[in-house]
């Protein structure tokens, strides 16, 4: 089953979240995409609840903003740490290309 997925099966919105709406989805897959397996399931149930709450004190609007800003601000990281891995397998696989 896609990583996507099966987060998305593991989280089911409790009944503020049903109540109030679903977080942004484009923001929660950015989450998910980019961050690993474990961290992710963590991050975005984390997010959710949070977001729950913030809909009932803030108002949905309010609430899907300041998701979309915790989403970006994750995402600086969470793209630096895909970068360096993809950098040091170019690496190694320039190796392996001179050493054939």
């Amino acid at each position: 089953m896609h990583k996507v997925a099966r987060l998305k099966a593991a989280h089911q919105p409790t009944k503020a979240q049903a109540a109030n709406g679903d977080p942004p989805k484009n923001a929660e897959f950015l989450l998910i995409t980019f961050a690993t397996t474990r961290y992710a399931a963590h991050a975005v149930g984390d997010r959710n609840e949070v977001f729950a709450r913030e809909c009932k004190e803030l108002g949905r609007n309010r609430a899907a903003r300041r998701y979309w800003a915790h989403a970006l601000r994750s995402l600086g990281p969470l793209l630096w740490r895909a970068m360096g891995k993809a950098v040091k397998w170019g690496a190694v696989i320039a190796a392996v290309k001179r050493l054939l």
